[in-house]
């Protein structure tokens, strides 16, 4: 929510599925290359550069998501890719082709 709010949406869906989870689309800006890189690491974001105003900016915002759950898909009509629980524990939560 917080980045559909950043990214101008004037609409947010949540989207209940008992099989896949929970889907959150909306209608705010898509994706670009260093957004991907922003979710992929901790620290770096393309938020907070002073040009606006935005709720998250530190990066850590969304890696809540996947700490919480075991799988997080994410998609826009050019990008699709995932974050996955590592099989061990220790292992590094990286992103992979959806």
């Amino acid at each position: 929510l917080q980045n559909a709010v950043d990214d101008g949406a004037l609409h947010v869906r949540f989207e209940p599925n008992q099989q896949k989870g929970l889907a959150v689309r909306h209608d705010g800006r898509r994706f670009n290359a260093l957004d991907v890189l922003g979710l992929s690491s901790v620290g770096l974001s393309t938020k907070g550069d002073g040009q606006k105003r935005t709720i998250g900016f530190m990066g850590i915002g969304f890696k809540a998501v996947y700490k919480r759950f075991a799988r997080v898909v994410i998609h826009d009509q050019l990008w699709r890719f995932s974050f996955e629980e590592p099989v061990q524990k220790g292992g590094i939560v990286q992103p992979k082709s959806a």
